[in-house]
């Protein structure tokens, strides 16, 4: 059986490195249309949907598929995909061999997912966790998201202590343009969370 589905090997789709680099180019171009509001971005991925989750199964656990999945996220929260992403993750953040760089952005990913599940407890455990690798790397956007995950779960139950986050990820990402994915995210949550 193939590591992460549960299909035998012998049942993968054909699927080549030059199909698979441009199924990941169309997931990454689909996501930065999300980001622009261009409802043509979820018709996209819909339209390749199953080869997408090849290419997934065909990269493996790699530095490519879990590129991949990070495109998919808001497209597994937007469809109501959500078990699906989670179950990827989850079998995919089991493997030992996963570089700390890819782990941190993928905790981040897969909390981020399961928050919008409301599974709260989970997704505060991966910000923590993606938070930790950020910083010892020195990645500031990261590290802002992960702050922004955190207080995502917090607002719901700490207002102040969400502000406290979104102070923090506002100082980690001091210098770096408004429009850094990290310096954004905490933006706009500390302006939901000002409002509460």
């Amino acid at each position: 059986r193939h590591p992460l589905t549960e299909r035998p090997m012998d049942r993968l789709p054909a699927m080549d490195a030059d199909t698979a680099a441009g199924l990941l180019d169309l997931a990454e171009d689909a996501q930065r249309r999300r980001r622009r509001q261009d409802p043509e971005a979820e018709r996209m991925v819909e339209a390749r949907y199953g080869d997408l989750r090849e290419a997934l199964d065909w990269y493996g656990v790699s530095d490519s598929a879990f590129r991949l999945a990070s495109a998919l996220v808001p497209f597994w929260i937007a469809t109501k995909r959500i078990d699906e992403g989670d179950a990827w993750f989850d079998r995919a953040l089991r493997e030992p061999q996963t570089p700390a760089a890819t782990l941190a952005r993928a905790f981040y990913d897969h909390g981020y997912l399961v928050f919008w599940a409301g599974r709260y407890e989970l997704a505060e455990k991966r910000f923590r966790e993606s938070l930790a690798l950020a910083e010892r790397d020195g990645d500031r956007s990261l590290q802002a998201l992960a702050l922004a995950g955190l207080a995502r779960v917090a607002v719901n139950t700490d207002v102040q202590e969400a502000v406290r986050l979104l102070r923090q990820a506002q100082s980690v990402t001091e210098g770096l343009d408004d429009a850094d994915p990290g310096r954004s995210s905490a933006l706009h949550v500390l302006g939901v969370a000002l409002q509460m």
